[in-house]
């Protein structure tokens, strides 16, 4: 090999390094520390590909693309890095090689060929990782038993993919759960919401709600499922509404796209719709009679979408609006500067 042949290899050698890495952002990093340390009991100096591969299997879970905006941190933002000899064992002798394990449940989950486009690979892996951390710092709390969490979240529902009633069994056997409380209902509608079910039920007797409300707990476990039931009346003390959440995996997702139509005829000075309810039905307010709107909620719950919602609305109500948007981390607004009505751009 002449000397032009061995600065090649080298280049390449040192690109596919540097495309060989998954980074962590620095607002993870005490995250995994402490899920390591209380979470699973081991020190904080154990190999952060432990809390990775974890946080890869609760992505692939979810039924919704990793969003794009889950890309590298930009240097700044990173905290530490993870190689691919560590992740998936590639080129690692001290290790099991899973790398094409990795690519395979990439490719069948994003319905491309990953083995012909390594960069491609990458960087969906960053983002599942990304993801998956996030949902997790948002679902476990500290205190909580985090293997059991594990059980829960990624073993139950997953266990019970074979075994999950058909939508049109669901009212049988929500009758005979309810029959297991001593509760006799006639179930007089259905209806499906993006991540949960409403039941509007008749009741048989007075004594009936006071019974459901009492024994409310037992019927998500009488059902196979592990979140809770929520109970509110509808008219009277004979009717009320159940609302039964769906594994995540049954999830469907609200499109953006349905914005425009939604506000299409509307009267108000400034409609705006941050969203649904959780049957489905869009959410619509003025905005003008809202200048001051505080969006709170804890990490992954949404409120990044429903400013996208908000900011959508205002460019699809075809009146002429000037925004602007101030962010003093910079991150997710830059990626904005495209917006003709964007102040400052």
């Amino acid at each position: 090999m002449n000397h032009g042949e061995k600065t090649n290899a080298s280049l390449r050698f040192r690109f596919h390094a540097r495309c060989s890495k998954i980074f962590i952002p620095a607002w993870d990093e005490a995250f995994t520390q402490t899920l390591r340390e209380k979470g699973l009991g081991i020190s904080r100096r154990a190999p952060h590909w432990i809390i990775a591969r974890l946080a890869f299997a609760r992505s692939l879970q979810m039924p919704q693309f990793p969003d794009e905006e889950l890309r590298k941190p930009v240097r700044r933002e990173r905290a530490f890095e993870i190689h691919m000899e560590q992740l998936t064992g590639e080129n690692n002798p001290a290790m099991e090689d899973l790398t094409d394990d990795f690519r395979l449940l990439l490719s069948l989950y994003h319905n491309v060929d990953l083995f012909a486009d390594r960069a491609r690979f990458i960087e969906l892996l960053q983002r599942h990782i990304q993801r998956g951390m996030t949902e997790i710092r948002a679902s476990w709390r500290e205190g909580n038993d985090f293997h059991d969490y594990l059980y829960q979240e990624m073993f139950f529902e997953r266990s019970s993919v074979g075994e999950a009633a058909a939508p049109a069994d669901l009212p049988a056997r929500l009758r005979r759960a309810l029959g297991e409380i001593g509760v006799g209902a006639e179930v007089e509608k259905v209806d499906a919401g993006p991540r949960l079910t409403r039941f509007t039920l008749r009741l048989s007797a007075a004594g009936d709600l006071d019974r459901l409300r009492r024994d409310l707990d037992k019927i998500p476990f009488e059902l196979g499922i592990d979140r809770p039931a929520t109970l509110s009346t509808v008219a009277d003390e004979c009717r009320v509404a159940l609302d039964v959440p769906r594994p995540e995996r049954e999830w469907m997702p609200v499109e953006g796209a349905g914005i425009p139509d939604w506000l299409r005829d509307r009267t108000e000075a400034l409609s705006v719709c941050p969203g649904v309810d959780v049957l489905g039905e869009p959410v619509i307010f003025d905005l003008a009679e809202a200048p001051h709107l505080f969006v709170a909620g804890t990490t992954g719950s949404g409120k990044s979408v429903s400013v996208h919602a908000l900011l959508l609305s205002l460019l699809a109500s075809g009146r002429n609006v000037r925004l602007a948007l101030i962010r003093p981390q910079g991150g997710r607004v830059r990626r904005l500067r495209w917006l003709q009505t964007a102040v400052g751009r």
